[in-house]
């Protein structure tokens, strides 16, 4: 995950604060499009492991790994 927010950090110009929340809100839509077997792979690719309490709120959709 840490390199895909750097992309997206470096390529918009965006704080990386900001640019992790576009990728958990992005992995949340994604899942919620997928049947629950595939879903979980997105946190495996993604590597969404280190989710906090603060960023699940504010995402609301996906649970914590």
């Amino acid at each position: 995950m840490e390199e895909l927010i750097k992309q997206i950090s470096d390529k918009l110009g965006i704080p990386k604060t900001t640019a992790r929340k576009v990728v958990l809100v992005t992995a949340s839509f994604l899942k919620s499009k997928m049947p629950q077997s595939v879903a979980a792979e997105v946190d495996m690719i993604l590597e969404l492991k280190d989710i906090t309490e603060e960023e699940t709120k504010f995402v609301g959709l996906f649970k914590i790994p």
